[in-house]
């Protein structure tokens, strides 16, 4: 009896162990992860203009609505809506950070959000920064990359960003609070910066659903008829009553907390690009 005693201690001592080590490293790698993405942030952002309060964003062609019964891709007219006044992120130097790592495409912004990240894409390795760091090195939070079958341009584009859902509310947690409502009306602007350009991108929808969800076919939407049938899938996907015709989308994916399969989605309409006043 004495042995089986002495075992049975020796097993939960050996298993306090183990679980005091993992979370040692855990939480080792959740710090060395945030200070690799704060480091970055503080060290690629452009220097702030005299005018960086007043910034500018064109609409799009048009901001029509679009329903089941009337989802006319022509819609898109020749009116634009007079530029409106923003207070824009920051900037980054993208082309220094491309320097630091090719794969880096962008950099992904909510303001008011730990949401402040490089984006990488590799399209013939697609989930390459599943558990990498923006260098390269192993890490459970990864970096947000966009979807291989993605073009890096904002037009023309359904642009799928994938993000771990991190315990310590670190990478895309923040996105899940786009399920409740007055958080999504509090934090409707998105700024993702691609190519030099910076663009915003407005909330239209968050979405509970799984890997499975028709949403996630759609990437390329240069067609009016892909476009409609993205829009059309947003409908059934959703509760909205209409979709409005954008030049592009971003969607948002992480994982819900319900773990396996579930998916949150965030999905964005481009609103147009940030232009700095002079």
């Amino acid at each position: 009896m004495k042995h089986l005693y002495h075992a049975l201690w020796g097993a939960l001592l050996g298993v306090a162990i183990l679980c005091g080590l993992w979370l040692a490293w855990s939480l080792g790698d959740s710090h060395r992860q945030k200070s690799t993405y704060q480091v970055l942030a503080e060290e690629f952002t452009l220097p702030a203009t005299s005018s960086e309060a007043a910034m500018t964003a064109e609409d799009p062609p048009s901001l029509q609505e679009s329903s089941p019964q009337e989802d006319h891709p022509s819609a898109t007219s020749e009116q634009q809506e007079p530029a409106v006044t923003l207070p824009a992120p920051p900037r980054h130097d993208l082309a220094a950070l491309q320097a630091e790592n090719p794969d880096c495409i962008g950099w992904l912004t909510i303001p008011h959000t730990p949401v402040d990240y490089p984006v990488v894409w590799t399209p013939s390795d697609p989930e390459h920064y599943l558990r990498r760091d923006f260098y390269g090195n192993p890490a459970s939070g990864g970096t947000p990359f966009l979807d291989g079958r993605s073009q890096p341009q904002a037009e023309g584009q359904n642009l799928i960003v994938y993000g771990h859902n991190m315990l310590d509310g670190s990478m895309f947690k923040p996105v899940l609070q786009y399920l409740v409502p007055n958080f999504l009306v509090t934090h409707q602007d998105i700024y993702l910066e691609l190519g030099g350009s910076q663009y915003r991108y407005q909330v239209v929808a968050a979405v509970e659903t799984d890997s499975s969800c028709p949403l996630y076919s759609y990437t390329d939407l240069n067609s009016p008829e892909k476009a409609s049938m993205f829009r059309g899938a947003l409908l059934q996907a959703t509760d909205l009553d209409a979709v409005h015709h954008a030049p592009g989308y971003l969607t948002l994916s992480t994982c819900n907390d319900q773990g396996g399969n579930s998916r949150v989605l965030v999905v964005a309409a481009l609103q147009g690009e940030v232009i700095t006043e002079p």
